[in-house]
């Protein structure tokens, strides 16, 4: 079912407080302030004969007089409301944006922490290579490179293969999800290793 927008709903709204309430209201009072001759207290004429000439045909410019000024402000209303519910939506999606960039910078730092850790691995091995003269040192800092070379190439690998806009939609802004995909890089790089 199709909403109304706010505007339609107001000025209609409006319009028909106008006919049915402020201006039989404003007869009500007239007729007690300044009773002329069809325009007669309800308490001498009735209510009935008073609704009669409310609503009569010579009346029609005072209603529609009514009616245009309540659904301008009745439009004017549902502006402010529609515009409202623009800002909330504005406000919400700006909220779920930030809470995947806070998920995104998580996923960066594990990402880089576990990058970070290979490279000193790697290095410390490539210096140990470079000052180890024993054949044995020397096969197993290689060994030790191979190994995080491989857990790099599984990292990259993870990250081609992970769907991160659907892991991180913004609705879980405990990092739930975050420790997720870390236990799952966990998970594939043991995979990954043992198939090595």
């Amino acid at each position: 079912m199709a909403r109304i927008p706010h505007k339609s709903l107001g000025l209609i709204l409006g319009g028909l407080t106008g006919l049915l309430l402020l201006h039989p209201y404003v007869m009500f009072v007239l007729s007690f302030v300044a009773p002329t001759g069809d325009n007669q207290p309800i308490s001498t004429v009735g209510i009935i004969p008073f609704l009669h000439m409310v609503f009569s045909p010579g009346m029609l410019p005072m209603s529609l007089a009514f009616i245009l000024f309540s659904g301008i402000m009745g439009l004017l209303i549902g502006m402010v409301f529609e515009r409202e519910r623009r800002l909330d939506a504005l406000r919400h999606e700006a909220e779920r944006r930030e809470a995947v960039l806070g998920a995104v910078r998580q996923l960066v730092m594990i990402l880089s922490h576990h990058i970070l850790n290979s490279a000193l691995v790697i290095g410390i091995s490539a210096k140990q290579l470079r000052n180890d003269t024993r054949e044995e040192d020397r096969s197993e800092a290689l060994e030790r490179i191979n190994v995080q070379i491989t857990k790099m190439e599984s990292m990259v690998g993870l990250m081609r293969e992970i769907r991160f806009e659907e892991m991180l939609d913004g609705s879980d802004t405990s990092y739930k999800r975050i420790i997720e995909i870390n236990s799952q890089m966990e998970q594939y790089l043991a995979r990954s290793n043992e198939k090595k």
